[in-house]
């Protein structure tokens, strides 16, 4: 898939950031199936990038690029991505059972996923982290999944799955090696468990303290007052991650929790952690109160 993906250093106009999952599905060996038959390939393979837009929807995904064999998406979650990734996987497994045509058996997709900050700019959409997933997607086998360090940390502890480290890649256009690691069922005949399934099934506390910093909740009605209380979050998560002592699970992880009404006992067990950290602020005319609790 060629996506259009600008610069991380854009020129001019001054760009804007978001953070996200990001993740990038191709066709392998596009082009030469279309030399086999390219009106069946053309043709399925739209079947396919339908289908495959219509689940992402119900992940909350949202197109980068659209092209005629791939898709670069994003998600609030790197576990989202991650659970979406298996489930599209699935599907197209069960459509590859028949062949496409007389003479092709299968169109297996590559998926990549990383997190990392998109660069807006000037209506286009990319940056380093975007690069980054279209080049892990390119070393993921067909039908298979490929992640980042960064998308591990965030999803390892939650979703009990097969993690294998690759190595350090040296991708194309990335100034620094990237740790890839490639991602498989435990048990490759069951369908991937939902969030949901693994709630019961308590995970073991790392050895040093642990805890996860829930989105502080705005109690002032507007917007400006509810990004500043993610900022506020935000500067918390990263003030305590300078402890080494500290094990800190990352915003992504802890973010999903926003609008879901779950015990912070439960999400400690869901996440993992000895302690959970959340609060609210309120505006007033001169002042901002911002209180929070240690569960």
């Amino acid at each position: 898939m060629q996506a259009q993906i600008v610069s991380a250093r854009p020129s001019g106009m001054r760009a804007t950031r978001r953070l996200a999952a990001i993740l990038s599905a191709d066709v392998k060996g596009y082009s030469a199936l279309m030399a086999m038959d390219e009106e069946a390939i053309h043709r399925t393979t739209k079947s396919r990038i339908d289908k495959f837009l219509h689940e992402m929807a119900k992940f909350d995904g949202k197109v980068i690029t659209l092209a005629g064999d791939g898709v670069l998406a994003e998600f609030g979650s790197a576990i989202d991505a991650l659970k979406f990734a298996f489930r599209i996987q699935d599907k197209f497994a069960a459509l590859n059972k028949r062949p496409v045509a007389a003479t092709i058996g299968k169109i297996e997709f590559r998926i990549g996923i990383n997190v990392g900050d998109l660069v807006l700019h000037e209506g286009a959409i990319g940056g380093d982290s975007a690069n980054v997933a279209v080049r892990i997607e390119s070393l993921a086998e067909p039908g298979g999944i490929c992640i980042s360090r960064a998308v591990f940390e965030q999803v390892h502890r939650v979703l009990h799955l097969d993690y294998t480290l690759i190595g350090k890649a040296q991708l194309k256009n990335i100034s620094t090696p990237v740790e890839v690691f490639q991602v498989k069922r435990r048990n490759s005949e069951r369908a991937l468990p939902m969030l949901e399934e693994q709630v019961a099934r308590k995970l073991t506390l790392p050895g040093r303290p642990s805890i996860a910093v829930l989105p502080f909740q705005n109690l002032t009605r507007g917007n400006t007052e509810a990004y500043f209380a993610d900022g506020v979050t935000d500067d918390i998560i990263t003030g305590l991650s300078r402890f080494r002592e500290l094990f800190i699970i990352g915003r992504n992880s802890s973010f999903v929790y926003r609008e879901r009404q779950v015990s912070p006992q439960d999400i400690a067990r869901e996440l993992g952690v000895r302690y959970i950290l959340d609060g609210n602020l309120r505006q007033s005319t001169e002042r901002i109160r911002v209180t929070a609790h240690l569960n």
